[in-house]
């Protein structure tokens, strides 16, 4: 129930229940660390501030704002459904049957692996990011022809910077849509599947 704010960090530890961080506002609040029975989250995520938090932390809640928020930790039915931050990176989680937001608002980011991209259906207004491994290259299948608008492939040691060239390897398998494949790199040892309907679209550099 305290009321904490600034510029510095917050880290909460421990196991408490029905733990009431409504009212910290720090520029970060990091609860990864703490074991927390019904807590109430704060509502929103301010520009500039960041909220670190788990999977199991976070299933369910609803979390708004114009910050970050940072999903870390493993766990299964994880529901992100309602949180909508201008950034959420659940990249360095580990879900299982996650349910991923239905969509990404014009000048929002979701951050995201490959496998966790799969098979996911997200109306994009604003960017989706998939992270690769550090080489570039898909190691597992990814359906992502589901997901609408901007899709950056990056990799998972520089999640801003976009990769030129995309390797799909052997034995795994991208689909992905006509809209989302044109003008892009690919290639590799794998296959490469393009579905849906597109105009003028460029595969001249899937190789």
């Amino acid at each position: 129930g305290k009321t904490i704010s600034g510029e510095g960090t917050v880290t909460v530890t421990g196991s408490h229940s029905s733990t009431d961080l409504s009212n910290i506002t720090s520029a970060v609040l990091d609860i990864t660390g703490a074991t927390l029975t019904s807590p109430t989250l704060p509502s929103s995520v301010a520009s500039g501030d960041e909220l670190k938090i788990t999977a199991a932390q976070i299933s369910a809640a609803t979390i708004a704002g114009e910050g970050t928020i940072t999903v870390s930790g493993s766990h299964s039915s994880t529901d992100l459904s309602n949180i909508t931050p201008a950034l959420l990176d659940i990249s360095g989680a580990t879900l299982t049957s996650p349910t991923l937001p239905s969509s990404v608002a014009s000048g929002d980011i979701l951050t995201l692996t490959a496998a966790q991209a799969n098979s996911a259906s997200i109306t994009n207004s604003g960017t989706v990011r998939i992270e690769l491994s550090a080489s570039a290259a898909l190691a597992a299948s990814s359906d992502i022809d589901a997901i609408t608008g901007t899709i950056a492939f990056v990799e998972s040691d520089a999640p801003t910077v976009a990769v030129t060239t995309l390797s799909v390897a052997s034995g795994q398998t991208l689909t992905i849509s006509a809209a989302q494949v044109s003008g892009k790199t690919i290639s590799g040892e794998g296959t490469v599947t393009v579905t849906g309907s597109h105009s003028s679209t460029d595969l001249s550099n899937i190789t």
